[in-house]
């Protein structure tokens, strides 16, 4: 049985265990296809073929709701689906939140299905799961709660993250792990694999949940169970339909399983990859040896902020490994505060140590922007603080929903007073720029993408004067102008010089406050300006720039290209270009035919 061969989730039930092993290689060698031709997050998405696979045996999908976390181990889930003509649902750390409100609709409703939140480690300690548990605990509404332990996750350290950890290498496992195979190898289903489920939820219970945290929630529990072996995924899937209470299933799972190559390479582990060879996993583009991450950069160029001032202190909302600062973590320590996936409390306490007026650099990812408005305007922007905050993966992600996508921090960013908004057009700039935050004394948001650049260090910083944009190609006979920013300012200069194009083209590497001296010259020279950004419209540069020319009472002609406010689905970046019009064939083909006509 193969992938293709499936029509519908009854095909998938009726499959025997051979035809479901064969089920879970085909996928897998799908998955690592697809992935190599649009990048994505290939190692967690490995990790949960069995466990994806054993959900939609057991479950309905016309009557229950599988509600997962977010979008990095959602891929098998959506080609499963695709093959049903069924739509996916996603949501981002809040899905004992959404599923527990399910639960509550149904009994009001009168009516019975099963409700499923599936969480991966990295959101296990968010606290609005916390507060959900809580919640859950008090009433009597059932929410199967699946938690995806991937043994190497971002939990931060203290007493829940050692919690985990005795589960994870406890005696339980093992004989949970050893009954399993017993009573399910003996094909017998129904009292018989419930009986010895309740067994072995007793041995757990009694050995080990006493000093968990979940028990503390008065929440049924069942783990530490094996996330590749069906029987048992089977087996306790079928036990948690069976009873009438909530339950926490713990899960095993390794990321990148079945490819050894991902299983044991920990940089393919976080950050989405990009399009890669087959054979080896290599990134295809070929990139010199000095080239880096955009955030490999900020961090060389924090860390040669640090020799000049030993204030310096760095907070990291993800591990240091994904946020580029292993080594200055190593170095530094004591200075190096990592809080992952905890970017509420992480905000606040950046924000702290900037009110003791320390330099502060506190690494986020564009995607959580939007859940930390009020933080950031209120605790930050309205005391005016001097924090510097670094924005990773801005604009266009591969292969993800809008949960994980970068273009929805630009319009939360620009209605928050006091705030600096600004993104590099190369790495030199992005060195200069972000040295030069620290002199500002002001909240500061540098957007960098999560593309590689080639390297050169700055052995002395440009200070660089807030609200300033600078002229990429600007010369006596211009035809037009285009305003961009971040790596679309590279991409378009040297598009432009190699057609011999009369097209001015502007680096507005502030976005918020906006160079009004070079919106003003502009204007006075009569032409069409044409506004590029791949992060949505509202409240993007366009906007603020077609209302400065409004409220001067000046007749400028624009032209926009950005995003429309809209849900992105899962795809390749260059697809994205393609579907919204925004590849820089069709911009400059436009411009060019615009120019023709006079």
């Amino acid at each position: 049985m193969n992938l293709n061969q499936l029509s519908k989730q009854s095909d998938l039930k009726q499959l025997t265990k051979e035809e479901l092993l064969n089920l879970v290689s085909d996928i897998r060698k799908q998955l690592y296809f697809d992935m190599s031709k649009t990048g994505g997050y290939l190692a967690s998405n490995l990790s949960v073929v069995e466990l994806t696979i054993a959900l939609h045996y057991v479950y309905n999908l016309d009557n229950d709701a599988l509600i997962f976390d977010g979008d990095r181990h959602t891929r098998i889930h959506q080609m499963l689906l695709n093959r049903y003509n069924k739509q996916f649902t996603s949501s981002y750390n809040a899905a004992i939140s959404i599923a527990f409100g399910m639960s509550e609709g149904l009994i009001a409703q009168k009516k019975e299905s099963e409700v499923v939140a599936i969480l991966g480690d990295g959101s296990i300690n968010d606290g609005i799961n916390f507060e959900a548990l809580k919640h859950l605990s008090e009433r009597d509404s059932k929410v199967t709660i699946i938690y995806n332990d991937n043994s190497n996750s971002d939990l931060s350290v203290g007493n829940f993250d050692r919690s985990l950890n005795s589960l994870r290498v406890s005696k339980p496992y093992n004989v949970i792990k050893n009954d399993m195979s017993k009573v399910l190898g003996s094909n017998v289903v129904g009292k018989r694999v419930l009986s010895s489920l309740n067994s072995i939820k007793s041995v757990v219970k009694n050995n080990v949940l006493e000093t968990t945290i979940f028990r503390e929630f008065g929440i049924e529990y069942l783990g530490p169970i094996d996330g590749h072996n069906l029987k048992q995924l089977f087996a306790a899937f079928k036990y948690a339909k069976s009873i009438d209470t909530s339950i926490i299933i713990h899960v095993i799972t390794k990321k990148g399983r079945g490819y050894k190559v991902v299983e044991e390479d920990p940089s393919m582990h976080y950050d989405a990859l990009r399009p890669y060879d087959l054979e080896t996993t290599k990134p295809l583009s070929k990139f010199e040896d000095q080239h880096m991450v955009n955030a490999a950069i900020v961090e060389q160029t924090l860390l040669n902020i640090k020799k000049q001032n030993k204030e310096l202190m760095v907070v990291a909302t993800r591990n240091l490994p994904q946020n580029q600062l292993i080594n200055f973590g190593l170095k530094y320590a004591k200075d190096t505060f990592v809080i992952s996936n905890s970017e509420l409390h992480a905000t606040g306490f950046a924000a702290g140590l900037a009110l003791k007026s320390l330099p502060t650099f506190l690494a986020l990812s564009a995607h959580m922007i939007p859940s930390l408005y009020n933080q950031i305007n209120n605790m930050i922007a309205a005391n005016d603080l001097p924090l510097v905050m670094g924005i990773n993966n801005a604009g266009l992600q591969a292969d993800v929903n809008s949960d994980y996508q970068g273009v929805y921090d630009i319009n939360v960013f620009t209605s928050i007073p006091n705030l600096i908004v600004m993104q590099a057009q190369d790495q030199n700039e992005l060195q200069n720029l972000l040295a030069s935050s620290f002199t500002y004394k002001k909240p500061v948001a540098i957007r960098y993408s999560n593309a590689m650049s080639n390297y050169t260090e700055n052995t002395q910083f440009e200070m660089i004067k807030i609200g300033t944009w600078t002229k990429a190609h600007y010369t006596e006979h211009m035809d037009a102008i285009i305003i961009t920013y971040g790596d679309n300012v590279q991409r378009y200069l040297k598009r432009i010089i190699a057609n011999n194009f009369n097209i001015g083209l502007i680096n507005a590497r502030f976005i918020k406050p906006l160079d009004e001296t070079m919106l003003l010259e502009l204007a006075a020279l009569n032409l069409t300006i044409y506004i590029v950004e791949t992060d949505v419209m509202r409240r993007g540069l366009s906007a603020l720039i077609t209302k400065f020319y409004r409220d001067h009472n000046l007749n400028v002609k624009i032209k926009q290209f950005s995003l429309k406010e809209m849900h992105l689905q899962p795809n390749s970046i260059m697809n994205i270009r393609n579907e919204h019009r925004l590849d820089i064939n069709t911009i400059l083909k436009e411009i060019i035919e615009a120019i023709e006509r006079g």
